[in-house]
């Protein structure tokens, strides 16, 4: 408080004093200015009225603080938006089966055990209304490991067919997989082979039951699953 009416009282004067002839009241102030630091009493000279930076070092602090807290309220807001965009495209078949409902889901994927389920490479193939048989199929021509692309398959066709049967008319959820297989229809990873049909994953209603449900799985490829369970064991 001091510093700063030495330095209004030092203006002042020399406000009042007659100016010299041939300078102005800037000429003066530099003077000053000039003096006060070849006297080594001002540490910062663009800053005479706070010569230790204090307020200049709040300012940034805060003005960081700020920056900071607007960055991260920013991307939880972003996240938040993400999740809610995410979860309005998901797909229920709780209004009806049909090829349109089906390929909406297929592409957007649907919410399972709480998680969001894709499914990558899968397409409609067929709905028969008559007998209540939805048909799908998975492309895994990329796969490179069988089981894992079981597995994922499995998960596929379980969430896809209890969605599914929803709908009271529908009583079977086909899921087939096509991949790269050998002469004799086995698995392989080999893209020089031709493609065809290596598994078939079929959900089914219970006909005495509309909760009740069974599963079978048949197919070439199936022989490399056993084989490589049996030798795990």
């Amino acid at each position: 408080m001091g510093a700063q009416n030495t330095h209004t009282d030092e203006q002042g004067a020399m406000a009042a004093a007659p100016i010299p002839h041939g300078k102005t009241l800037a000429d003066l102030e530099l003077e000053r200015v000039e003096q006060k630091l070849a006297s080594g009493n001002v540490l910062d000279p663009i800053a005479l009225d706070d010569p230790l930076g204090q307020n200049v070092e709040r300012i940034i602090l805060r003005v960081g603080l700020t920056v900071v807290v607007v960055i991260i309220t920013g991307i939880l807001l972003a996240q938040v938006a993400c999740k809610n965009i995410q979860l309005a495209s998901m797909v229920d078949l709780n209004n009806g089966v049909s090829q349109e409902e089906v390929s909406r889901l297929l592409a957007n994927g649907t919410m399972w055990s709480g998680e969001t389920l894709r499914f990558h490479g899968v397409e409609f193939e067929s709905y028969d209304a008559a007998n209540g048989v939805l048909t799908v199929r998975e492309n895994a021509t990329s796969s490179r490991v069988f089981e894992q692309t079981f597995a994922t398959a499995m998960t596929r066709a379980t969430a896809l067919a209890m969605n599914a049967f929803q709908d009271d008319n529908v009583n079977k959820v086909v899921y087939v997989i096509e991949t790269h297989a050998t002469s004799d229809g086995a698995f392989t990873s080999d893209a020089n082979e031709p493609v065809s049909d290596v598994c078939t994953i079929t959900w089914f209603r219970d006909a005495h039951s509309t909760s009740q449900f069974s599963c079978t799985v048949e197919g070439t490829a199936l022989p490399v699953l056993i084989e490589n369970d049996t030798e795990n064991q």
